[in-house]
């Protein structure tokens, strides 16, 4: 049910038969919001390098180095790419064989990081790494992404953080909670 809303609120999967409502507009479909970054369950990869799958479209003129590794740096994995043989060189494959799940769940944050978008929604983004390295990824986002709208479908309390608004979805429905 998580995944579906916000496959909704994305305007991936259009709703005919109901209204949706966001800041109290009746949004009418196909929509798409503008600057949306949405990091899903299975994030995809192309068969290429770090780089380029970090830089996924872009020229290389438009490619900052500096940049990425500030991202990599605020992921915790940093140290991890660094310590490859070929650095941000290292070629992954469609299916990411060769590194981890969460070396993968980050190296596809920074992606969607790197085009700095307005609205930043994650899903399950950092299930496959210890709550540790969580918890840091997590307050790294809070702290430098507090201009944004963030978004975040987890299992997971994240007591640590400070959000604006709480959901729960129990029994099909949106629960408000209290802060």
């Amino acid at each position: 049910g998580k995944s579906t809303l916000m496959n909704i609120v994305s305007g991936l999967i259009e709703i005919k038969e109901t209204n949706l409502f966001i800041d109290e507009k009746n949004i009418r479909f196909p929509f798409r919001i503008s600057n949306l970054g949405y990091l899903t369950q299975k994030p995809f990869f192309i068969a290429d390098t770090i780089k380029q799958n970090i830089c996924l479209g872009m020229s290389k003129d438009q490619q900052n180095e500096k940049k990425i590794f500030e991202h990599l740096q605020d992921l915790q994995i940093y140290d991890d790419v660094k310590k490859m043989k070929k650095g941000l060189d290292t070629f992954i494959s469609n299916d990411g064989e060769g590194l981890s799940g969460g070396q993968l769940q980050r190296i596809a944050l920074a992606r969607l990081l790197y085009t700095n978008p307005d609205l930043i929604i994650l899903d399950e983004s950092t299930n496959a790494v210890d709550q540790e390295t969580e918890n840091l990824i997590m307050n790294n986002l809070f702290k430098k992404y507090s201009d944004k709208t963030i978004i975040i479908i987890s299992h997971r309390n994240f007591d640590n953080l400070n959000f604006d608004k709480y959901y729960s979805i129990i029994n099909n429905k949106i629960i408000i909670n209290k802060n």
